[in-house]
């Protein structure tokens, strides 16, 4: 049997954890989807606007550095346009995701059944669905000469028939992205890999 002391006190504290269990309740965490990578939505430890701030002000800037800082941010505006975004993929699926991806940075897509290669032109004119269409299956990707990073591949995922791979003269495919390439291990038939020294 509890003491009178616990009983008499609980009155006390039971308001006070039956309204943070509610609390609990009503605040939900917000929806996280464990396919989006997780390093593009944090910071890094001990960055923040202020220890940003006082970095940038007590380096002694060089003509170099400026011109190092400015590639540094643009590369950082083309890495977080080609993060993978799991809306577009729910909506789309796979194939089309992917073939809006490629199509809107100057890569082709070739469809299964299909002799034409689709480029912007076919995506801008709607001649690519805006939602899923069922019997769309990407089966030859051409990447020539397309600002493709690392990051990007991620959005090629889940393509059940792809089978030829064309990155020629990619300027930043290397060694890393090749590591993604195992998602094509079932299917993949052809790879071009040539015009470019980073890869060895």
């Amino acid at each position: 049997m509890l003491a009178p002391r616990i009983i008499s006190k609980s009155r006390y504290y039971l308001p006070y954890l039956t309204q943070q269990r509610f609390m609990k309740v009503r605040i939900l965490p917000i929806k996280y989807d464990e396919f989006e990578t997780p390093f593009m939505k944090t910071r890094k430890p001990g960055e923040s606007i202020l220890t940003n701030f006082y970095a940038f002000v007590n380096r002694k800037w060089t003509f170099a550095d400026i011109k190092n800082y400015q590639k540094w941010k643009r590369m950082d505006v083309v890495r977080n346009s080609q993060r993978y975004i799991s809306e577009r993929h729910k909506i789309l699926g796979p194939d089309l995701a992917t073939s809006h991806f490629l199509l809107t940075r100057g890569g082709k897509v070739k469809f299964k059944g299909q002799n034409e290669w689709m480029t912007n032109e076919h995506l801008s004119n709607g001649q690519i669905p805006s939602s899923y269409v069922p019997g769309f299956f990407v089966e030859e990707i051409d990447a020539t000469e397309s600002m493709l990073l690392y990051e990007g591949f991620e959005n090629l995922c889940n393509l059940q028939e792809l089978k030829k791979l064309i990155l020629h003269n990619c300027p930043f495919v290397d060694d890393w992205c090749l590591n993604r390439m195992y998602i094509f291990a079932d299917t993949l038939e052809y790879l071009d890999l040539s015009g470019w020294g980073k890869i060895f």
